[in-house]
């Protein structure tokens, strides 16, 4: 697979492999205490973000 998801078939199998990958070896403190302030970040972004289908034409 390319590095760029050109499909919504690309995307599910990209996020499948990566739920995957978590499962098979759980993300650390250090990982979760790490990705939470950027999570945060996204969800408070998200009200501003233009829908997708804005985006996508």
């Amino acid at each position: 697979m390319s590095t760029e998801l050109r499909g919504p078939q690309d995307a599910e199998r990209w996020l499948c492999a990566g739920l995957c990958l978590a499962r098979q070896d759980g993300p650390s403190p250090e990982a979760l205490t790490a990705a939470i302030p950027w999570l945060q970040a996204t969800l408070a972004e998200s009200p501003d973000l233009p829908p997708p289908a804005f985006v996508s034409d």
